[in-house]
């Protein structure tokens, strides 16, 4: 039996989004919320080798600090932005980064990558069905809305 999708929570206002998803996305946000609260929530560790499945595709990810979602993402390119954006520490561009200066204070590039590399995880999602920008959009604000991610701007 498939898992239930969580309560809604955090900022509100996902239950006029749920309205307007057809069930054929009820179906691939139960997916995805199944794969977010998998255990453990470190499973995807940066410091470790590219995981099984992040390919060059687009989809929709989280990036969690222990065990709380910090930011909520997605991209045509799950595994570029993840992998090599996120992870690498620079600021040219990545929101995640810049968030993580501004929110603890981490300047250099080097201080940003130990930090990632030390105390993050993700988890993510690719999907035929999130090929199109307003589908990953949409899966990204619900998202936002259900976990209430600290460094996504408010």
């Amino acid at each position: 039996m498939r898992e239930r999708l969580p309560p809604a929570s955090g900022r509100g206002g996902s239950s006029t989004m749920i309205h307007r998803a057809s069930p054929h996305y009820f179906r691939l946000l139960n997916d995805l919320f199944a794969h977010l609260y998998a255990q453990p929530i470190s499973k995807f560790k940066f410091n470790s080798s590219v995981p099984q499945g992040l390919i060059a595709a687009p989809g929709v990810y989280v990036i969690c600090d222990n065990t709380n979602v910090v930011y909520v993402g997605q991209s045509t390119n799950v595994k570029r932005r993840v992998w090599e954006q996120h992870r690498s520490g620079r600021t040219n561009g990545d929101m995640f980064n810049i968030y993580l200066e501004r929110r603890y204070q981490l300047d250099t590039v080097e201080e940003r990558s130990k930090y990632i590399h030390d105390y993050c995880a993700f988890r993510f999602l690719i999907a035929e069905d999130l090929r199109e920008k307003r589908i990953r959009k949409l899966f990204e604000a619900f998202l936002m809305c259900e976990l209430d991610p600290e460094l996504n701007a408010k």
